[in-house]
């Protein structure tokens, strides 16, 4: 599936001296670079420290934190829109219409404008070059008005490859995903999906709370030993405090019943 939270976007909220996107040269760092200061690889999201400014010698910082960010992100993203009961789905506002020829139906219901999103069909996905080819009948929709490379894309109704992925080939006959797929023939939904910026970069500041300040010993809010007294943030919906998702309720739907078009 589509990963939307990156190494990057969740290690930028911690604490660099600089933030470039190559490693420092021998040229670059002195004086700007000295022995035990840090920079984040803004493309990949590893982090360096330098430990010999005359060599100019950096070496990788909290790899070892790397898999558990990444592990830790997709189910973060499907967690954050089931609470929050949005897909970010596109409407393609694109009407198919249908001709009732019956005599007995009243003059209003002659023509029959209906509105699709994304499409809908019988689709085949086969792992060979992760293809996913609509039927010829019944198709809702069409692939190349929909959608377009670099798109993230929602797949809901099949029963092995429901989620999000990323369109690298697109055509009239077929799409095809960067991620891989699994093969089976279904009826499913497939969406345009468009996750905002601004919510991506809450979410990664949910992954690095969970990574790098929720609190070992969860429950306690305050702790005071003497005339030693400390208190922690306040923690709102979630498990996470206010700051990091107070902006969440800004994408937030309301579920109102009907078809649900996001499944594991």
């Amino acid at each position: 599936m589509k990963t939307f939270i990156t190494l990057t976007s969740v290690k930028i909220n911690n604490t660099y001296n600089y933030y470039k996107n190559v490693v420092p040269t021998v040229a670059e760092k002195t004086p700007a670079y000295h022995n035990g200061e840090t920079w984040l690889n803004m493309s990949t999201g590893y982090s360096y420290q330098l430990i010999d400014e005359i060599a100019g010698t950096w070496v990788q910082i909290e790899q070892s934190l790397d898999a558990r960010i990444l592990a830790t992100c997709e189910q973060t993203v499907l967690t954050v829109l089931r609470y929050l009961s949005n897909a970010f789905t596109v409407d393609r506002n694109k009407n198919y219409s249908d001709l009732y020829t019956s005599p007995v139906l009243l003059r209003n219901e002659l023509f029959k404008l209906y509105s699709y999103e994304s499409i809908y069909s019988e689709f085949t996905f086969t792992t060979a070059n992760d293809r996913i080819t609509p039927a010829v009948d019944g198709l809702y929709g069409d692939i190349v008005d929909t959608f377009k490379v670099g798109d993230a894309i929602l797949i809901s109704g099949s029963k092995r490859n429901n989620g999000y992925y990323t369109v690298k080939t697109v055509n009239a006959a077929y799409l095809e995903t960067v991620e891989n797929i699994a093969s089976e023939i279904a009826e499913a939904f497939i969406f345009l999906a468009i996750i905002p910026d601004a919510l991506i970069q809450i979410v990664g500041r949910m992954v690095w709370y969970n990574i790098y300040k929720r609190p070992a010993v969860s429950g306690m809010q305050s702790e005071r030993i003497g005339s030693y007294s400390y208190t922690l943030q306040a923690v709102g919906g979630m498990g996470y405090p206010e700051d990091i998702i107070g902006d969440l309720n800004n994408y937030a739907c309301m579920g109102v019943g009907g078809m649900s078009v996001f499944t594991e």
